[in-house]
């Protein structure tokens, strides 16, 4: 996604809406599937078995940053373009989910009350270019931020204040971040690259690379596990989309076109759910938005929510590999 230049987003609502007991099935085989919408400027919960996603009880969930649910004013500035969300649990074992947003904001939440928990902005005040494009939860309740047009990755503790762990990982392009707890590594997608951080063993403050794999095609996007299979990863470009193996360091061709997200429902079902951009809406400059989420192979079902501006979609689970 481009730099966003216009940060007048409005917010059409003050209020989060009530999360449905239901939300609160997250890894019980009940897979729901969760997009960013920039149209609305929430995170927004879909069943996938449910085929028309503008029906009565498509919409399981919605979130974005209010007052009332203990946002500051500053902080919900920082809201509007949101490009990332993850389910996790927490080092305490409880659900959240960790949110980024291109014009700086970065969120710890709990799940499915949507109070918050922890936030920053990371454009420090509109003083560094940064354009956080994902977010990641590690352990100690670190979180992890991917500035795209800043090209870093930055830690920050989850404290009060909130400040950063350690010095910025430069690193052009930054895309994606996902923790992997089988290898403790944190995976980073960037202009050329898919890198291996480590969490420096003395401080855990700072980011130390451990490897790094040549793209096959240029402007690494999106990053997740397949769940289910640890030895490989989901890796997105502008152009195309790889199965990565860990062990070999070899990309296999999954789909040839560019996907600003992909991810799998958790073995033995495995079913992709991807987005990819569709061309600029009259009069509307963004060209890596959707209204559709495809599922399956290339020509698998879709769901479609009219007016909708979805840049990723999530399988909701806190499965890490």
């Amino acid at each position: 996604m481009k730099k966003f230049l216009v940060a007048t987003a409005v917010l059409t609502s003050l209020l989060v809406a009530p999360a449905p007991a239901s939300a609160a099935t997250t890894d019980d085989g009940t897979r729901l599937v969760a997009v960013t919408d920039q149209a609305t400027h929430q995170i927004r919960l879909f069943d996938p078995k449910v085929t028309d996603w503008s029906a009565p009880g498509a919409e399981r969930w919605d979130w974005k940053p209010t007052t009332s649910n203990g946002f500051l004013p500053r902080e919900i500035q920082r809201w509007g373009v949101p490009t990332d969300v993850k389910l996790r649990k927490d080092d305490s074992g409880g659900y959240v989910a960790v949110v980024s947003d291109s014009l700086g904001l970065a969120a710890l939440i709990d799940y499915p009350s949507g109070f918050r928990r922890w936030a920053t902005d990371a454009t420090l005040g509109g003083t560094v270019d940064a354009n956080p494009h994902s977010v990641e939860l590690l352990p100690g309740n670190i979180v992890a931020v991917a500035a795209s047009t800043g090209g870093f990755v930055q830690l920050f503790r989850t404290g009060s204040p909130p400040s950063p762990a350690g010095p910025k990982f430069v690193l052009p392009g930054a895309h994606g971040v996902y923790w992997d707890p089988d290898r403790q590594v944190l995976w980073a997608t960037a202009d050329h690259d898919l890198v291996e951080l480590k969490l420096d063993r003395m401080t855990h403050s700072a980011l130390v690379e451990v490897g790094r794999t040549r793209l096959v095609t240029p402007s690494g996007h999106d990053l997740a596990p397949k769940l289910g299979d640890p030895d490989h990863l989901w890796v997105s470009t502008d152009t195309a989309a790889y199965l990565y193996d860990k062990n070999s360091g070899h990309f296999t061709l999954v789909i040839d076109a560019g996907l600003k997200s992909i991810s799998s429902m958790p073995l033995p079902n495995g079913e992709q759910v991807r987005t990819r951009p569709q061309p600029a809406w009259a009069g509307d400059p963004d060209n890596w938005n959707t209204d559709t989420v495809e599922f399956g192979g290339i020509d698998g079902p879709t769901r479609v929510v009219p007016n909708g501006r979805f840049y990723k979609a999530r399988v909701w689970s806190s499965q890490r590999a």
